[in-house]
């Protein structure tokens, strides 16, 4: 809310792949978190009261579950249910009301990136050489993209299609029958894509450059650079 730093916690031993902050289920103003890290092969799940994250408790212990041996390094919010991809070939779906483990699928590449299309009630799982989609309900997948020749590791949704990324190559998806629409050479950005985002009309692309290069989500035409950092954004 203030913008500054309040607390900090130790997590994982080595680089931290993601966080995903959760409402709890059962104390109001209460959150749960999860953090991975594909090093250290934990997903950690946290619970902070409110007065944790404004910094007036200090020696609450909110690590509250801890699943080992996951080479987790995404994780995605659907719903009720929290989804995690593994560079060890296999996607988990997580209650947090509950803390368990719901399903456990397996797929043939290692998942680098995730992404909730609820139009079509799916969920696509960037990997290195395609995308996998999965049926939300069934937990099963239903679809694979084509082959790409490098690793997904951004993805986004506007207009009814999926937007993913493989260096500075982007393909747009038609998210009803999964057919390429559009290849797209972002020539503008002088390095690989690592993050998309959508914001209004536009996608935004940012990677190993200090650039941020956008583009028109209906017309897949080039809008403008902004030039964020000194690095890499």
């Amino acid at each position: 809310k203030k913008l500054n730093h309040v607390v900090q916690v130790d997590a994982h031993s080595k680089a931290i792949s993601d966080v995903l902050c959760v409402p709890h289920p059962d104390k109001p103003d209460w959150h749960i978190c999860y953090t991975c890290s594909a090093d250290s092969e934990d997903i950690l799940v946290w619970e902070f009261s409110p007065e944790f994250i404004e910094g007036k408790v200090i020696n609450e212990r909110p690590i509250i579950r801890t699943y080992k041996q996951h080479k987790a390094c995404c994780l995605l919010l659907t719903g009720s249910t929290v989804w995690v991809g593994s560079l060890d070939n296999w996607i988990l779906a997580l209650f947090p009301s509950n803390i368990s483990l719901f399903a456990h699928l397996t797929v043939t590449q290692p998942v680098l990136s995730l992404l909730h299309v609820p139009e079509m009630k799916e969920v696509w799982a960037g990997s290195d050489d395609r995308a996998f989609v999965i049926n939300k309900k069934t937990y099963k997948v239903v679809a694979e993209t084509e082959k790409y020749t490098g690793s997904i590791r951004a993805m986004c949704y506007a207009n009814g299609n999926v937007w993913t990324t493989h260096g500075s190559e982007v393909r747009v998806w038609n998210s009803k029958d999964k057919s390429c629409l559009q290849t797209i050479k972002i020539t503008e950005l002088s390095g690989s894509i690592l993050s998309s985002l959508v914001v209004g009309n536009q996608i935004w692309f940012s990677g190993t450059s200090p650039t941020i290069t956008i583009y028109d989500s209906g017309t897949y035409k080039y809008v403008k650079d902004l030039i964020a950092h000194e690095g890499n954004v």
